[in-house]
C-alpha cells in the first residue's frame, strides 16, 4: 500500500450534466480522481492471547525521516523502527507517510481532529505504540500499521472524503491489512483487523463493505451485490471475446473491483477500483450498453495502474488523454453502435481545457 492515487480528473459522462438538470437519457459520467485508503475513526487495539517470544535485538534499526517525531527517547525510537519496517517491506508507502504527515506526537488517548488532518498531524497513545502484551519488534509492526491507517485518513480527507464514513474506515482498514500482509510474518495481527472490517462493513448499507464477494474468471475479487458482480464478469466477459488485449491490461492493473456509495476511483498502491452504481449501471441505458460503458472504464482506470506500474506519471493531463485512448481502444472493439466512443473521442479532444479539469 502506499498513497491513494487520483485516477483521472476529468468528468467522463454527460450523465452528470443531465442528473443536475433533473434527469435526461444521458452518458454515464467516468469517476473523477480518488484519493484516499484505509482507516477507522478509532482503531481498536489487538490484545495479547499470549506473549510471543521476542524477535528483535534491543536497539531496533531506524530510517532517517524528515517527519517530525515529538515523545518521549522511547517513543521517537519506536516509531522509527515502524518507519525502518516500512522501508525494508513497502519503501512506496513510506514515501506516502512522508508526504503526507508532518507530525507524530505521543498522546495519553487516541484522539483525531479535522485540524489534524488538515495539518498531517498523526496522534498516537501509548497503547497503539507499545501494545500491551507484544514484544517491542511486534509492536513495531502494528504501529507500523497504525501509521499507514492515518495517513490513509488524510490522504482520503483531503480529497475532500467524509473520513468518518464506514466507506473510509473500510478502506483504511484496507490499506492496513494490506501492510499487514507484507510485514507481520506471523499473522499476530492479521485476523485482528479482518475482524474489524467486517465489523465496520456491516453499518455502511449495501453498496459498501465486504457483500457478496466472489473471484471472477480474469482472477480479480469483486466486492458488491450479486448484481454487481454479475455486471463485472459480464464487461470482463464482453473484453475477452472482443477485446482480449484490453483485458490482460485489465488482469494487471486491478486486483479488487469494489462497489461503495462514495468515492470512486483505482488506488493504484492496492490496485483496488472502487465503483459506483451509476457506473456500473449507467441510468437510461440498456443493460447491454451499461456493461460496455463499465468495461470501458475498467481499461479506464486499469490504465492508470498501469502507469504507476511501470514508473510513469499516472495522474495529471498526458495520464488522462492515454487512458482515454486506452478507453477508446477498447470501446471501437466492443461498442455496437458509437456513442460511448464518440462521447470519449470528445473528451480526448477536450483534454486541455481547464473546465475538464477537476
Amino acid at each position: 500500500m502506499a498513497r491513494l492515487a487520483v485516477a483521472a480528473g476529468f468528468v467522463s459522462l454527460l450523465m452528470a450534466a443531465l442528473v443536475a438538470c433533473g434527469g435526461g437519457d444521458s452518458a454515464p459520467t467516468e469517476p473523477p480522481p480518488v484519493t484516499a485508503t484505509p482507516t477507522v475513526a478509532a482503531t481498536s487495539t489487538p490484545t495479547a492471547t499470549a506473549t510471543p517470544p521476542p524477535t528483535a535485538s534491543a536497539t531496533s534499526p531506524s530510517v532517517s525521516t524528515q517527519i517530525r517525531i515529538v515523545g518521549p527517547d522511547d517513543f521517537v525510537a519506536q516509531v522509527e523502527a515502524a518507519l525502518y519496517l516500512l522501508h525494508v517491506w513497502a519503501p512506496e508507502t513510506l514515501v506516502w507517510v512522508e508526504e503526507y504527515v508532518e507530525a507524530i506526537l505521543s498522546v495519553p488517548f487516541p484522539t483525531r481532529t479535522a485540524q489534524d488532518l488538515i495539518d498531517g498531524v498523526a496522534r498516537i497513545a501509548e497503547n497503539q505504540a507499545f501494545v500491551p502484551g507484544f514484544a517491542p519488534s511486534d509492536q513495531a509492526i502494528w504501529l507500523a500499521a497504525e501509521l499507514v491507517y492515518h495517513v490513509c485518513l488524510i490522504d482520503l480527507y483531503r480529497a475532500g472524503w467524509d473520513y468518518s464514513s464506514n466507506t473510509a474506515t473500510v478502506s483504511c482498514l484496507e490499506e492496513q491489512l494490506a501492510i499487514l500482509e507484507l510485514i507481520d510474518k506471523r499473522d499476530l495481527f492479521v485476523d485482528h483487523v479482518r475482524g474489524l472490517i467486517q465489523d465496520a462493513s456491516k453499518g455502511d448499507g449495501e453498496l459498501t463493505g465486504v457483500p457478496a464477494a466472489t473471484a471472477t474468471a480474469a482472477g480479480i475479487r469483486v466486492e458488491g451485490s450479486s448484481e454487481f458482480v454479475e455486471q463485472v464478469e459480464a464487461a470482463l466477459q464482453l473484453l475477452s471475446e472482443r477485446a482480449p488485449e484490453a483485458l490482460v491490461r485489465v488482469e494487471q492493473g486491478i486486483a479488487t473491483i469494489r462497489l461503495v456509495s462514495s468515492g470512486y476511483g483505482i488506488n493504484v498502491y492496492s490496485k483496488t477500483y472502487l465503483v459506483q452504481e451509476g457506473t456500473a449501471f449507467a441510468p437510461g441505458y440498456s443493460r447491454r450498453d451499461q456493461v460496455i460503458w463499465l468495461a470501458g472504464a475498467l481499461v479506464h482506470d486499469a490504465c492508470h495502474s498501469n502507469l504507476y506500474i511501470q514508473g510513469e506519471d499516472h495522474h495529471g493531463t498526458a495520464a488522462e488523454v492515454t487512458c482515454l485512448e486506452r478507453q477508446l481502444e477498447a470501446l471501437e472493439l466492443i461498442d455496437d453502435g458509437s456513442h460511448f466512443s464518440n462521447h470519449i473521442k470528445g473528451l480526448i479532444d477536450t483534454a486541455d481545457d481547464p473546465e475538464n479539469q477537476q
